[in-house]
């Protein structure tokens, strides 16, 4: 089974890093070039799903009609450079 871990892009081809489980139950590093294996592919596919929600807005957009808030006022802080 090879799970991809992250990609790095910038050159010729992408560069993946991945894990690799071996026959007698160990774990291998190493690095794929290119996006034709499986597990690269998928990968792709859930980073450009997850950059997808990440970007959408969280916050429905206001009717244009609506009221805005009136925001209370803030604290008047000490200002140092004060001439009083």
């Amino acid at each position: 089974m090879v799970e991809v871990r992250h990609s790095l892009a910038g050159g010729a081809e992408t560069c993946y890093s991945v894990s690799v489980a071996a026959e007698n139950g160990k774990m291998v590093e190493g690095f794929l070039l290119g996006a034709t294996h499986p597990a690269v592919i998928r990968f792709e596919h859930q980073e450009t799903a997850f950059i997808a929600q990440a970007m959408s807005p969280a916050i429905p957009a206001k009717a244009s009609g609506a009221k805005t808030s009136r925001r209370a006022k803030g604290h008047k802080s000490w200002n140092p450079f004060s001439t009083r």
